[in-house]
């Protein structure tokens, strides 16, 4: 499905990346475009590269990234571009 966002604020930036992770395509128009320049690639657990864009200034603490591949999903942390995988210990 092709999908357009308009406005790249939080929610609209949080349903792009959401609707991405699902397989669509998605295009976003913003009035700043510069701030989305930044692709975060992350090697998952099936070795596929999911991809968001992300601004100089994200923070992303405990985020769910879903892999439309193998159907997983892990728990990142992203600040100022460097990437956390938060592992949790078995219960």
């Amino acid at each position: 499905m092709n999908i357009t966002v308009i406005g790249g604020g939080n929610i609209g930036t949080q349903f792009a990346v959401h609707s991405s992770d699902k397989g669509h395509s998605v295009k976003m128009f913003t009035s700043n475009p510069s701030r989305f320049s930044k692709h975060l690639f992350i090697v998952d657990n099936c070795n596929n590269k999911t991809r968001i864009k992300i601004c100089d200034n994200t923070v992303l603490e405990n985020f769910p990234l879903y892999c439309p591949k193998c159907k997983q999903e892990i728990i990142i942390s992203v600040k100022q571009f460097n990437t956390t995988v938060i592992t949790e210990p078995d219960a």
